[in-house]
């Protein structure tokens, strides 16, 4: 019976490194995306006195596909994941309509069953992510 409880205290533990690595991993997105945008306005700017300057024009476009996150290992983990649990981790941490709200997910599940699909959702997309990581 000492192993079980250790055993459950250690997967808690666990899974409470797992959600703040999610959420830490969502937050440097964020902030990247930030220094995306204003890279880009300072881009914008530089062209508006630089008249066809196709290499500043192809750098623009380039940062505008990573603002919307196209080719970033998020959206390939996300491309990969179950499309439910996917979705789950996109309304938690990538919508900006959802992700600080508190209980939007009542419109979909009960709270239980939230919570018990959330944690799928972070550990399938823990395991891509120390997956592609390290390849």
């Amino acid at each position: 019976m000492q192993n079980t409880i250790q055993d459950v205290k250690f997967q808690n533990e666990f899974y409470a490194q797992q959600c703040k690595m999610v959420k830490e991993i969502f937050v440097t997105n964020d902030w990247y995306k930030e220094i995306l945008k204003y890279r880009l306005f300072q881009l914008k700017f530089t062209n508006n006195f630089e008249i066809d300057n196709e290499e500043n024009q192809l750098e623009i476009e380039r940062v505008e596909k990573q603002i919307q996150g196209e080719g970033t290992l998020i959206k390939l983990i996300l491309s990969l994941m179950s499309p439910e649990n996917a979705w789950l981790i996109e309304k938690c941490y990538l919508d900006p309509e959802t992700k600080n709200g508190k209980g939007w997910y009542l419109d979909y599940f009960s709270k239980t069953t939230f919570y018990k699909r959330k944690k799928q959702a972070i550990t399938e997309f823990l395991n891509f992510y120390f997956t592609h990581v390290h390849e």
